[in-house]
């Protein structure tokens, strides 16, 4: 049944160009193992979902000193933007989540902020690596 389900999404998957190694990986390890556990993640717009309040914890617990970490929180939880509409401009508005696309931080704290969170939903799983 997951072999005949996962041998249809990669159907699916193929027609909008599927990554041909992910496809080789899963038919190898449902061919090697009787199951199979598989996530796949939708990065579109990932820069922009990052939780503030949770990059924030995530620095604390990984040792960065609280100095950087207000360096952080001023850079990126200061942030407001407007809105050029017809010749105007619209009133500030406060960016509420996400990382800066071009800053050369952003990848760093991006990578950091996901690894952690992947790891926090794996740990129900018990022995996965």
């Amino acid at each position: 049944m997951c072999s005949k389900k996962i041998s249809l999404d990669l159907e699916e998957e193929k027609e909008q160009g599927c990554n041909w190694d992910a496809e080789n990986n899963i038919r190898t390890n449902l061919e090697i193992y009787e199951e199979l556990n598989a996530c796949f993640i939708d990065w579109q717009k990932a820069f922009d979902r990052v939780n503030w309040t949770k990059l924030m914890q995530i620095l604390k617990e990984t040792g960065i000193d609280w100095r950087e970490r207000t360096l952080i929180r001023d850079l990126y939880m200061a942030q407001s933007v407007k809105v050029r509409l017809n010749g105007g401009e619209t009133r500030s508005v406060k960016i509420g989540r996400g990382v800066r696309e071009g800053c050369c931080l952003s990848p760093i704290l991006f990578n950091l902020y996901s690894e952690c969170l992947t790891k926090e939903d794996l740990e129900g799983f018990g022995d996965l690596k």
